[in-house]
C-alpha cells in the first residue's frame, strides 16, 4: 500500500509539474535521491538513499531494511543568457521556474544476503524556448539595392526532451564487508526540436522591387527505447568504504523519427542561386546512444564527520547515425513530399570523453541530525561533429559549456522517517559559435550573416531538494 501511494504521488507530480530545460549535454546535470543530491552525487561508495540503484546498486545490500522513497526538486529556477547570439547586442534570454520529481523507489530484503529494488527515475527533463525578432534599415552596400532597404529577420528555437528510466536491481552480500549488485534500466526518450530562421529585405523607396528572402526551418520529433545495465561492487568497512560501478553502453531496442525540413532562398539580384526545398519523412530509423562509463568512490569516517569522493569517466562515442534518411525517393502514396532535395544527408551525432568528480562532507550533530555539503564538476560532452541536413547548420544541441554544482543541506530523523532538505546551486558559461549575425546580413550568407565564435552563454540554476524515506 505504501508503494502504491508513492507511485500515485509521483504520477500526479509528473502531470502537474513544469519542466526543466537544463543542459542535456552534461551527464551530471541531474542527481538522484535527496541526500545523494545534497552530496552532489558522491554516492558510489556508500548507501545514502534509494538513488543507490543509479550510483552503485551494490551498496543496497548494506542497508538495514526495506523502504519506500520519494525525492523531488521542490522548487527550481534556471536562467540562460546567450550574449550576442544573433549579432552584436542581440541576446537570447530565458528563465524557467518549476517543480520536478526526481525518483520514486522501493526496496525489500530477500533473505539475509539479498536486496531487491525498483525505481522510476527522471533522467532528463528539458524544455527550452528562445525567440527574437529584429528589423533595421540598411543601405545598398549590404543588401544590393540602389536605395535603402528595410531588413526584417526572426529566430525561433524550441526544444523538448524527456528521458524516463524504469529500473530493477538486485544486490548480494558476498561477505560481511563485500557486496555486488546489478541493475537494468529501460529508457524511454522523447525529443522534439524546432529551429526556424527567417530574413527578408525590400527597398523602402521603390516597393515595385522584388523582395530578397531567406527562410529555413527544421522540425524533428524522435522516440527511442534503450536498455542500460550497471554492475557494481563495494567494500564496506568499519571506517572506510570503496566502490566501483560499470555502466555498459546502451542497447538499442527501438527508435523512430519524423522530419520536416524546408529552405527557400530568393535573390532577385542573382548574387546567390535561388533554392526551394521541402522534405517531409516519417518512420525514420533513429538511435540514441549512452556511452560506457566507469565510476569509483571512496568514503572515510573521521570523528564526527564522513568525507566522500566519487569520479566517473564517460568514454567517447564515435560518430554514429542518429536519424537515417532513405536515399531512395518516397513512394507516391507514402504522404512524403520531396522537391529539389539534392544534398540532403542524414543526422549524425558524436560525444567526447569526459571525467567528472564530486567531493562531499557530512557533519554529524546531536541525535540523528547531520549537515551535508557537496561540490561536483559537470563537463560538457558535446562533440562539434554534429552534422545536420543540407548545407544549413542546424545545431540542435548548442550547449557547449561546463557546469559546476554546489550543495548544502540537512538530514534528520522524524519518528521512523528519514528526511533531507537543502539547496543545490549550479553555474556555468563559455564562448561558442553564434547562431547568426542579423547585424551584418549579406546575400552570400543567405541574408542572416555568418557564424563567428562571438556568443557567450551564461547558465545558472537554484533548486530546493526535498526527500522522504519511510
Amino acid at each position: 500500500m505504501k508503494i502504491f501511494k508513492v507511485v500515485v504521488i509521483f504520477v500526479l507530480f509528473s502531470i502537474s509539474g513544469l519542466n526543466l530545460w537544463a543542459q542535456e549535454n552534461n551527464y551530471w546535470n541531474h542527481q538522484y535521491g535527496a541526500k545523494s543530491s545534497l552530496l552532489c552525487g558522491a554516492a558510489v561508495a556508500s548507501y545514502f538513499d534509494n538513488g543507490a540503484i543509479y550510483y552503485n546498486p551494490a551498496t543496497l545490500c548494506f542497508k538495514d531494511s526495506g523502504n519506500v522513497a520519494l525525492s523531488a526538486n521542490l522548487y527550481n529556477a534556471e536562467m540562460l543568457n546567450r550574449k550576442n547570439a544573433l549579432g552584436e547586442g542581440l541576446d537570447l534570454k530565458a528563465t524557467n521556474f518549476n517543480f520536478s520529481p526526481q525518483i520514486v523507489s522501493g526496496n525489500k530484503k530477500v533473505g539475509k544476503r539479498a536486496e531487491v529494488e525498483f525505481i522510476l527515475l527522471s533522467r532528463s527533463d528539458v524544455q527550452f524556448n528562445q525567440n527574437l525578432s529584429f528589423n533595421k534599415i540598411y543601405n545598398d552596400t549590404l543588401l544590393f539595392y540602389s536605395n535603402s532597404s528595410l531588413y526584417v529577420s526572426s529566430y525561433n528555437y524550441r526544444k523538448r526532451v524527456l528521458d524516463e528510466w524504469a529500473g530493477l536491481s538486485m544486490s548480494f552480500n558476498l561477505s560481511k564487508h563485500v557486496g555486488i549488485g546489478i541493475a537494468s534500466f529501460v529508457s524511454y526518450r522523447y525529443s522534439r526540436y524546432y529551429m526556424g530562421v527567417n530574413a527578408s529585405s525590400v527597398g523602402i523607396y521603390s516597393f515595385s522591387q522584388p523582395v530578397s528572402k531567406s527562410d529555413s526551418s527544421l522540425s524533428l520529433n524522435s522516440t527511442t527505447i534503450n536498455l542500460i545495465n550497471k554492475i557494481g561492487w563495494v567494500y564496506h568497512g568499519e571506517k572506510s568504504n570503496f566502490g566501483m560501478t560499470l555502466t555498459i553502453p546502451s542497447l538499442h531496442l527501438w527508435g523512430k523519427s519524423q522530419l520536416e525540413y524546408s529552405v527557400y532562398v530568393s535573390d532577385p539580384n542573382n548574387n546567390i542561386p535561388s533554392r526551394d526545398v521541402y522534405l517531409k519523412r516519417r518512420d525514420l530509423r533513429t538511435y540514441h546512444k549512452n556511452p560506457l562509463s566507469l565510476s569509483a568512490g571512496y568514503s572515510r569516517k573521521y570523528l564526527q564527520s564522513r568525507f566522500h569522493i566519487s569520479m566517473e569517466y564517460f568514454t567517447h562515442l564515435e560518430p554514429y547515425l542518429a536519424v537515417a534518411l532513405s536515399e531512395t525517393p518516397p513512394e507516391s502514396n507514402a504522404g512524403d513530399v520531396e522537391l529539389n532535395s539534392s544534398h540532403i544527408r542524414s543526422f549524425e551525432d558524436a560525444r567526447k570523453g569526459v571525467l567528472n568528480m564530486a567531493i562531499a562532507w557530512e557533519r554529524y550533530l546531536r541525535g540523528e541530525t547531520e549537515l551535508l555539503f557537496g561540490f561536483a564538476t559537470d563537463f560538457n560532452s558535446r562533440n562539434k561533429y554534429w552534422n545536420g541536413i543540407s548545407d544549413v547548420d542546424f545545431a540542435l544541441n548548442q550547449e557547449e559549456f561546463n557546469i559546476y554544482h554546489f550543495s548544502a543541506g540537512v538530514g534528520f530523523q522524524h519518528k521512523k522517517n528519514t528526511i533531507a532538505v537543502g539547496l543545490v546551486v549550479s553555474a556555468g558559461g563559455g564562448n561558442t559559435q553564434s547562431i547568426a549575425d542579423f547585424q551584418n546580413p549579406t546575400a552570400l550568407s543567405k541574408f542572416i550573416g555568418f557564424n563567428y565564435n562571438s556568443m557567450y552563454s551564461k547558465y545558472s540554476s537554484y533548486g530546493i531538494v526535498v526527500g522522504l524515506t519511510y
